[in-house]
């Protein structure tokens, strides 16, 4: 059997933001204090800065918490929305796009 040692954890969802209509991606952040994933977190910040993709932090809660404080090497990134868990949610198509070009990158130069 071949096994893959996991070097990072890259959580995807889609959180309630009152922002939603800003351009941009969402990376979550504990808080100031702990950052449990800061190097993760730095390489995630250079990525967007490299290649102009507007990002904003947030701090917040949600499904994956157990994953990140169980991996140093894990993060949430998030597509902002109006509601989430609704039928008639509105997210910026610009963001969507974002999120898919951020997600190829990671893939290529981070995992």
């Amino acid at each position: 059997m071949n096994t893959k040692k996991i070097k990072s954890i890259i959580n995807i969802e889609s959180s309630e933001s009152d922002q939603w209509d800003i351009e941009g991606i969402l990376i979550r952040v504990s808080d100031t204090f702990t950052a449990v994933n800061l190097s993760l977190l730095e390489k995630l910040k250079k990525l967007c800065n490299k290649y102009s993709l507007p990002y904003h932090l947030y701090f917040g809660s949600g499904s994956t918490d157990i994953t990140e404080l169980q991996y140093e090497n894990s993060i949430t990134i998030a597509l902002p929305a109006d509601k989430i868990h609704s039928y008639e949610s509105n997210v910026l198509s610009k963001n969507m796009y974002y999120m898919l070009i951020f997600m190829e990158l990671i893939n290529e130069e981070i995992l």
